[in-house]
């Protein structure tokens, strides 16, 4: 009997429960994790949660991989790779790499995974991982380029992120249903037991090949549980039943730090708070599209006293739109605006609006106490925000039919590494562009058909200093995640909030 339909035999009768009692004695990690809400599929390209990539780092491999500590990219299942024109990345392959199943991984598993999920037809539901790509292509046995439809900056990193390569001959006989239930990779775990939305079991491939960016020595087993009450989690890793949870609220966090045999890390991560105000009177809000009531808008807001309120931590006020460790953050290029009431009222005047700005100001739930703190702050020099609390799905839907003066909303670029992802999606012509500059439009869209670094760097450097000139955004503050675990358990946080479990070890 073949080597894959005996493992797939084993998988299907391997219906393991989590055990309670499992930790560093038996060499058993147990996850309790939720705040993303319960994954919907264990096939990554069928899952829309962050959980999803979670696992799937676990179970598959990229062609590279993307240090979590500097963002630099290494050799994974490609060894060296090159850029051979503006939309062609060409790579040379490892010759040591075997699936879980037993069958050696070559450029067909790269070209038949990545022209499988790139068609429209195959529904991949989050469609920025793969509609960029126009194909995939094989130079060798050992060789592949993968071709984008466009000039697209940040292709490397939606390559190490968001494009992990399959057994592509079985996944075209099995489908996503099936690669969902029993998955197959060339990763360092495999899964053995799952309930999707409930429980996971990965074991320790012992057969990952040397030499892997992700390690070498992994802990055995590793079981995950979703547990979506916060507070549940504190308990099961209060109760011992658990080994590591994060997505907790502070006061949450509070309950453990400083107990004997557990700690806390609280960690700065890529997401960004920010206003948007409509400078091009979208929403019908001719104030707004008047520069100085801008300026005055962030000179009034006191971001130091928001951040240090509502987040604390690492948390920090930026002053460019976007993380400072993206490429092309160019940080050193933005204006700074100090927290200074008396110019915000100097300015109003100028404007010749004085203290008669009044508009609606759309907000966030989970930035409410934010956005209480930044009506507050408006309200003491002059300008009236009538706070609207609206749901994230409903919110963008006033944002992109031109209802929202301004927003305070925030945003994480998907965790890409590039600035276009930030400060792209806002300012290129678009339905959430509500500041409709040409010049930006003019830089952006040269940054995007350019793979000259140096270039692209000049370009965002433009585009944030116009950006933060005309107040089009106001970055407000960096979040900051809370991760709790026993004293056993060896763990650091990146900024993009992945949890890279195979980078988990024993104190």
């Amino acid at each position: 009997m073949p080597l894959r339909v005996l493992l797939l035999l084993w998988l299907c009768v391997s219906a393991l429960a989590v055990p309670a009692g499992a930790n560093k004695a038996d060499d058993t990690l147990r996850v309790v994790w939720g705040a993303d809400g319960p994954l919907d599929s264990a096939d990554f390209y069928f899952s829309t949660k962050r959980t999803g990539r979670e696992i799937a780092a676990l179970i598959w491999d990229t062609l590279v991989w993307r240090d979590p500590t500097d963002f630099s990219y290494q050799p994974l299942l490609a060894k060296a790779w090159r850029q051979i024109d503006a939309t062609t990345l060409e790579f040379d392959l490892r010759d040591d790499v075997w699936f879980q199943d037993g069958s050696k991984f070559t450029a067909a598993d790269v070209v038949g995974t990545v022209n499988t999920v790139a068609v429209p037809d195959f529904k991949v539901p989050v469609q920025r991982n793969v509609n960029w790509i126009a194909a995939a292509v094989q130079t060798g046995i050992y060789g592949v380029r993968i071709i984008s439809k466009l000039p697209f900056p940040p292709a490397l990193d939606y390559i190490a992120n968001t494009l992990p390569i399959y057994p592509a001959e079985h996944y075209a006989a099995v489908g996503p249903e099936r690669m969902g239930a029993h998955p197959i990779g060339t990763g360092p775990y495999r899964m053995v037991s799952m309930e999707i939305g409930k429980a996971y079991r990965m074991v320790r491939n012992d057969n990952y090949f040397k030499g892997s960016p992700k390690g070498d020595h992994f802990i055995k087993t590793i079981d995950i549980r979703e547990v979506a009450d916060g507070q549940m989690r504190v308990a099961e890793l209060l109760a011992h039943r658990a080994d590591m949870t994060w997505g907790i609220s502070t006061d949450q966090l509070q309950q453990i730090a400083g107990r004997k045999g557990f700690a806390v890390v609280r960690a700065e991560t890529m997401r960004v708070a920010y206003l948007g105000l409509d400078a091009a009177r979208r929403s019908g809000t001719p104030a707004l599209q008047n520069v100085d009531v801008r300026r005055a808008i962030a000179y009034a807001v006191n971001r130091q006293s928001i951040m240090q309120n509502l987040m604390g931590g690492p948390a920090r006020v930026l002053d460019a739109p976007c993380y400072p460790k993206m490429f092309g953050c160019i940080s050193e290029a933005a204006h700074h605006y100090d927290y200074a009431p008396d110019m915000a009222r100097d300015l109003l005047r100028a404007s010749g609006y004085g203290d008669k700005v009044a508009f609606d100001f759309y907000v966030d739930p989970m930035l409410q106490a934010a956005g209480e703190a930044v009506v507050a702050d408006l309200a003491k020099v002059g300008i009236t925000a009538r706070l609207r609390i609206s749901e994230r799905s409903a919110l963008r839907e006033a944002q992109i039919n031109d209802r929202t003066p301004m927003v305070l909303l925030s945003c994480d670029a998907h965790s890409v590494n590039d600035v276009s992802e930030m400060i792209g999606q806002f300012f290129e012509a678009g339905k959430e562009d509500y500041a409709r500059d040409p010049e930006l439009h003019g830089w952006l869209g040269a940054a995007d058909e350019t793979t000259d670094a140096a270039k692209q760097k000049e370009l965002y450097a433009k585009a944030i200093e116009r950006i933060t000139d005309q107040v089009d955004w106001l970055p407000l503050f960096t979040f900051v995640q809370n991760y709790a675990f026993t004293d056993q358990v060896a763990f650091t946080p990146s900024a993009d909030e992945l949890v890279r479990l195979y980078r988990v070890h024993w104190n």
